[in-house]
């Protein structure tokens, strides 16, 4: 199964998402934050203005509690490949006030090339195993590394070991990039070297999806991290 297969799959799968009902619904799990995002705010310096960047930032699920979290000042780089939830997004922040705050890119992040200043913080929640290959997956993480400020903090939830299961059986999951777990993990280990190391954790997840009318339970083991590089 290769990458272009596995992109539309992506695409096909979020515009659907971002097209239905529940995309409205700020109880749905697309518009409510992740813990991991907002109890990472402890690690930052709040006392002035901070960057981030949220890759994969859909219609905005962190970017708009961010934007209400930050000093005055801070700026939400919010990028994601599809049209559909940035329009959402922009929508979203002009309700919640915090338009001159969230600035939405619609871009690839494998091409992404942060260039909004430094980042204080960097969000990859669910969205950076979504690239070509292992040599781009390690290119983005080394960009971002290079891209954050003394003192600045990652969050990273990354799909890793995924698979498709259906009336128990097992099959190849349609992904732009098969990553596996303890690869995955031997990269964050060599790209984060020297970083300080808030959370690490790889629970198993399993998520109901649908495609052409069929039931499957989409498994996984996400990598968890949130990392801090050093301040000085």
């Amino acid at each position: 199964m290769g990458f272009d297969e596995g992109r539309d799959e992506t695409i096909r799968y979020h515009e659907e998402l971002y097209s239905a009902p529940e995309a409205h619904d700020p109880d749905a799990w697309l518009n409510r934050p992740a813990p991991i995002v907002m109890d990472a705010l402890a690690h930052l310096d709040r006392t002035r203005p901070v960057r981030v960047y949220d890759l994969g930032a859909g219609s905005g699920r962190h970017a708009i509690p961010l934007a209400r979290a930050l000093p005055a000042g801070s700026r939400v780089v919010a990028v994601d490949l599809l049209d559909i939830p940035i329009q959402q997004l922009k929508e979203r922040a002009a309700h919640e006030s915090v338009g001159d705050v969230v600035i939405p890119v619609v871009a690839d992040q494998e091409t992404y090339e942060f260039d909004r200043g430094p980042a204080d913080l960097v969000l990859g929640v669910s969205t950076l195993e979504h690239v070509s290959s292992r040599d781009a997956f390690v290119a983005l993480l080394e960009r971002m590394r290079d891209a954050t400020a003394p003192g600045g903090v990652h969050v990273l939830v990354i799909a890793t070991d995924r698979r498709e299961v259906v009336d128990g059986e097992t099959r190849a999951a349609r992904v732009e990039l098969d990553l596996g777990h303890d690869d995955a993990c031997a990269i964050l280990e060599q790209v984060y070297a020297g970083w300080q190391v808030h959370e690490s954790s790889s629970p198993q997840t399993s998520v109901a999806e649908d495609r052409d009318g069929q039931a499957y339970d989409l498994v996984s083991r996400n990598v968890r991290r949130v990392l801090q590089r050093p301040a000085d």
